[in-house]
């Protein structure tokens, strides 16, 4: 405690000394992941947006060099400085900028602020918020989540941020961060994402996937999009993995029972919603690809099959198109809602049901993991698909209300705090 204090000390005076200089004041936001989220790329995307239209520039801090943002469309708005590099100078150089300008260090939170997906990762994010707040720039952690067993080491951490400002994106994750912690000094929010708009133009991918989105909807056909993927499935303490080859039978399944006895044409559109991790067998791209092939060879099923590159931009602008989504990730969900589209969810982490929550769709949205082998996943389906004109109006009454609690992230940020 002695030697943080002394540390903490000497930053400051570092700080104080260096006013003298002409130095630009930064903004600093923490990057989530590596870059091949969609939803990731939505989150940053509406942070940056909303300083880029103010006229303020946004430097991202990133863990390491190679992790792709740098090489992402964010290159023409941002820079990137990364702090875990194996280059020796540029790391303590971008650290000392860090310390020397940051005047705003935001953190995007997301659902990994509990230490469910990697411990040591999350902590040095806690570390960074209380070097950052305790240095006296204005500190955030926007837009997060906290499930039911948060990791010990973690809630700690969390007790000694008195300085930061806290954003829970629902009111089931405030409640059991301020169970855990004791914290009482949050906001809750909505998910940055539900600010995503759709701007500027496409890529040539997802201009190919709307223009057959588009013909399938003259055919009188319903688009019922697709994201599925291995991740609910051994995300959790007690979860069992599941065979890839086992999720897509079922899934086809699924898609099948929707026509089968019921008055409707359906086609598919199989969306990848993460470029990460694409070799292994049960990622969003070798899902995709592979519950494409399958659903071309039932009788009576079309299935388009959405190629990368394209960012959140362009999934913003297709789910408008959509008729309905069934999702194994909770920003296609999100990004389905903004443009008033019902989503059914295989849920993990206890994000979607807080999410769901915000329209009043607590029960019927989500399929726990356990539950999408067995008879509860093909009927919550059907109820939910057959009943997505009723949703779309509950979803469309309440959007206004989800945005306004999402622009909560982003209040008080007209000036720099002195």
């Amino acid at each position: 405690m002695m030697k943080q204090s002394l540390f903490l000390c000497l930053l400051k005076w570092l700080r104080f000394f260096c006013r003298i200089l002409p130095l630009k004041k930064n903004i600093y936001l923490v990057l989530p992941t590596g870059y091949g989220s969609i939803g990731d790329d939505a989150m940053v995307r509406v942070v940056v947006d909303y300083f880029t239209s103010q006229g303020q520039s946004v430097r991202l801090l990133t863990g390491q060099t190679t992790d792709g943002w740098e090489e992402s469309f964010f290159r023409e708005l941002v820079s990137v400085d990364a702090i875990s590099t194996d280059k020796f100078i540029t790391k303590h150089m971008n650290a000392l900028r860090f310390i020397i300008t940051g005047q705003r260090c935001w953190i995007i939170g997301a659902d990994i602020m509990d230490g469910a997906y990697d411990v040591s990762s999350t902590l040095k994010r806690l570390d960074c918020a209380f070097v950052a707040s305790n240095l006296g720039m204005e500190t955030r952690i926007l837009g997060f989540s906290f499930n039911h067993d948060p990791n010990i080491e973690i809630v700690k951490h969390f007790q000694k941020l008195n300085k930061v400002s806290f954003f829970l994106r629902d009111e089931r994750s405030a409640e059991r961060f301020e169970k855990y912690t004791g914290a009482t000094n949050y906001t809750i929010c909505a998910d940055l994402a539900f600010l995503s708009r759709p701007v500027g133009s496409l890529s040539a991918s997802m201009e190919k996937c709307l223009a057959w989105v588009i013909n399938e909807h003259s055919k009188g056909c319903q688009i019922l999009g697709i994201n599925i993927n291995d991740y609910p499935f051994r995300i959790g303490k007690k979860k069992v993995p599941q065979d890839p080859e086992r999720i897509l039978d079922r899934t086809v399944d699924l898609v099948k029972s929707l026509i089968e006895g019921n008055d409707v044409s359906i086609s598919v559109v199989a969306i990848p919603h993460d470029f990460r991790h694409s070799h292994k067998l049960g990622s969003d791209i070798a899902m995709a690809e592979r519950l494409t092939k399958r659903l071309n060879e039932e009788k009576g099923i079309s299935c388009f099959c959405l190629l990368e590159p394209f960012n959140s931009n362009d999934i913003t602008a297709l789910t408008a198109n959509l008729d309905f989504i069934l999702t194994a990730r909770m920003h296609l969900a999100v990004l389905g809602l903004v443009n008033n589209v019902p989503s059914l969810a295989i849920g993990y982490q206890d994000k979607f049901e807080g999410m769901y929550s915000h329209f009043g769709l607590d029960h019927g949205m989500v399929i726990n993991s356990e539950d999408f082998f067995d008879e509860k996943s093909l009927l919550a389906l059907q109820e939910s698909f057959f009943n997505r004109s009723n949703l779309r109006k509950t979803i469309t009454s309440a959007l206004q209300t989800v945005c306004s609690l999402s622009k909560k992230n982003l209040l008080g940020v007209s000036q720099f705090p002195d």
